[in-house]
């Protein structure tokens, strides 16, 4: 299914979540939106190559004239893999056109195709590990193919005099076919066709009233989604999945007073789902429904400076997929729940420096999750029963120049940031423990370093702490150890001219992100690639 995302606004807040955008927006959205072309012709073609025989082109190519406005892209992606058994190959091409009819109505058309082709080298545990070494597999025959079209066509309509504003209207229509074909140990093969239509509406308000600014918008949303599935080989599964859902929202942000802002909405949403086991012969239905709402605050003391503070519920309804795993159809599945709070600031230093601090508390109710060893050890979905999650976020992103004078660079920007998270089960036999694959410490940091007008170099690093591993819920066995990874990249512009080198993982840390419980007392470990390097060239016209 599509993700209930704005798809007519250039800016997306995550602090808005489920409230607007309704199922699977648990946390915020990211909000992706193909480009629209404007002004005259101009294009990009790109290549590279790098490590372990990873190649690839792409090209674009946009502008617009007179009403009409016309943006193309296509990519081509292939690697053999830093695994055996771990080639991918992909392909993209996304395209927006756009038509303003008149000063009242404009129109657009999104479409857009990813295909890929991918070898799945599994997890290896201890023993794989020292026969077959991290750059095995230990599952010479799993692999999957994926297949995803999408259209979308979008009006804009502000019918109203020309000196007159009472808002704008947003229609989209939406269809997408997803198709997925994978097999595992060469004999379990599943066929996944799932195709969902969709309609959305709403009507936006953001004009100031009385000297005060005002954000309103309402919206109803409507989608279709039908997911057939079909086993072959020893996957003698035929099962049909369907789910039609529908919500209507309002929000409003209003300006109380000068600089000073209060916010709220709510949405009411309901899903009807059916499963088709023809099989087992077996029929049932669901129909969950929330009613969610939110509301914030928010003070700006000064230019790009801040202090909000924010409340809301969120919700996540499965997607058609989520009830079907290799052990086969799971109805006893719940739809998760929760609670967010969150509080910050963010300071501008005299547009030098920019510093953030944001604390949250997060509760969830029936969270979804990847068990591996459920339904008796094919792996399934499951729900915790109640988890909590508290925290912060802080960091800075500065212009070191402004500190010191150097004639020979260009740009000297720094950049980090870092996550305290404390992640434990609240309720039942876990009470207490902590959440797999959650750390609780984070950091990303990096250094952007522009030099003798034509060149940059960048840093940037990340470190993940030590947590403990997938399934691992009774925090029984040793934590995976934290790992730290640095990139760089090297580029010379000249011109329209680019040309680039990289290298991933420089000090060669020997890592394993993922890592997930295999035994009592045993795991897979899914090793990242070494040390790699990538070699490429943009040329715009």
């Amino acid at each position: 299914e599509m993700a209930f995302c704005d798809w007519s606004s250039d800016v997306c807040s995550s602090d808005l979540g489920s409230v607007l955008y309704g199922d699977n927006a648990v946390g915020g959205v990211v909000n992706i939106i193909t480009k629209e072309g404007k002004g005259d012709l101009s294009g990009k073609l790109g290549a590279f190559y790098g490590s372990y025989d990873t190649q690839g082109t792409d090209a674009e190519l946009s502008g617009s004239h007179k009403g009409l406005s016309y943006y193309f892209y296509s990519k081509y992606f292939d690697e053999c893999g830093y695994r055996e058994h771990s080639d991918v190959a992909s392909k993209d091409f996304n395209t927006r056109l756009g038509y303003k009819l008149s000063d009242k109505l404009k129109i657009s058309f999104n479409t857009g195709r990813h295909q890929d082709e991918a070898e799945l080298p599994g997890g290896l545990d201890e023993t794989e590990l020292q026969t077959l070494g991290r750059r095995g597999s230990a599952n010479q025959d799993d692999m999957a193919d994926t297949t995803d079209k999408y259209y979308q066509l979008s009006f804009d309509a502000t019918p109203w005099p020309e000196d007159m504003y009472y808002g704008n209207f947003l229609v989209d229509l939406h269809y997408r076919d997803r198709h997925v074909f994978d097999s595992f140990w060469g004999t379990f093969n599943t066929d996944r066709d799932i195709r969902t239509k969709g309609i959305t509406a709403k009507y936006i308000f953001n004009k100031p009233v009385f000297d005060k600014s005002v954000n309103f918008v309402t919206g109803i949303d409507y989608y279709d989604a039908e997911n057939k599935i079909l086993g072959s080989g020893t996957n003698s599964d035929d099962i049909d999945i369907s789910k039609t859902e529908w919500g209507m929202y309002g929000f409003l942000q209003y300006e109380l007073f000068d600089r000073f802002f209060v916010n709220g909405g709510t949405r009411f949403h309901k899903a009807d789902y059916t499963f088709n086991d023809k099989m087992a012969v077996s029929f049932i239905e669901k129909d969950p429904s929330e009613w969610v709402s939110m509301g914030g605050l928010k003070y700006e003391y000064g230019k790009g400076s801040n202090i909000h503070a924010n409340v809301q519920e969120t919700f996540r309804f499965l997607t058609t997929d989520e009830w079907y795993t290799w052990s086969g159809l799971n109805t006893d599945l719940k739809q998760q729940t929760g609670r967010q709070y969150e509080i910050g600031v963010k300071h501008n230093f005299d547009d030098v420096l920019l510093a953030h601090l944001t604390p949250y508390w997060i509760d969830n109710k029936n969270e979804i999750f990847y068990d591996p060893t459920a339904g008796g050890g094919w792996g399934a979905n499951s729900n915790y029963e109640k988890t909590r999650r508290v925290g912060f976020e802080t960091g800075t992103d500065f212009n070191l120049l402004k500190f010191f004078d150097m004639n020979s660079l260009d740009k000297l920007n720094f950049f980090v940031n870092y996550t305290y998270q404390k992640a434990e089960f609240k309720e039942g036999v876990n009470d207490g423990k902590e959440i797999p694959m959650v750390p609780n410490y984070q950091i990303n940091s990096g250094i952007i370093v522009g030099f003798l007008e034509n060149y940059q170099i960048a840093l940037n690093g990340r470190y993940v702490g030590q947590r403990h591993i997938l399934n691992d819920t009774l925090n029984e066995m040793p934590e995976a150890k934290p790992y730290y990874v640095v990139d760089t990249k090297l580029s010379y512009h000249k011109g329209l001219m680019e040309v680039y080198c990289g290298i991933n993982n420089l000090f060669n840390e020997l890592y394993s992100p993922y890592q997930a419980k295999k035994t009592l007392t045993t795991r897979d470990y899914y090793p990242a690639p070494e040390r790699n390097y990538v070699f490429g060239m943009n040329v715009k016209f």
